[in-house]
């Protein structure tokens, strides 16, 4: 990924400071605008850039307009609008995942 986009998502992320239009449009996780204002290069590494979101960045500070805005203000959102911060969520993730699922043994 270009390190334009990098930096500027890094920021926004550690300082709190607003992206460009276009990675406001991907944090926001409007493709129509984010394509309308992709230039060439931005266009070409939407995926990596996306990719880049998904795996790097807390999932509090993008995916709507919601929580970009909340992220920038510093303000939490109410966990009533974000599925991931509700309780039955929170209940999941500390119970873990649970299997009964055993591999199968070597054949020798």
């Amino acid at each position: 990924m270009d390190a334009r986009f990098k930096n500027s998502l890094d920021r926004y992320v550690k300082d709190k400071i607003p992206t460009g239009g276009f990675l406001r449009a991907v944090l926001e996780n409007n493709l129509k605008e984010a394509f309308g204002r992709a230039d060439e290069e931005a266009t070409v590494q939407m995926k990596e850039i996306v990719m880049y979101c998904y795996n790097e960045l807390p999932y509090t500070c993008w995916g709507s307009p919601e929580k970009v805005a909340s992220w920038l203000s510093g303000k939490r959102l109410d966990k009533s609008t974000d599925p991931l911060e509700s309780d039955e969520a929170q209940e999941i993730l500390e119970e873990g995942c649970k299997s009964d699922y055993e591999p199968k043994p070597k054949e020798e």
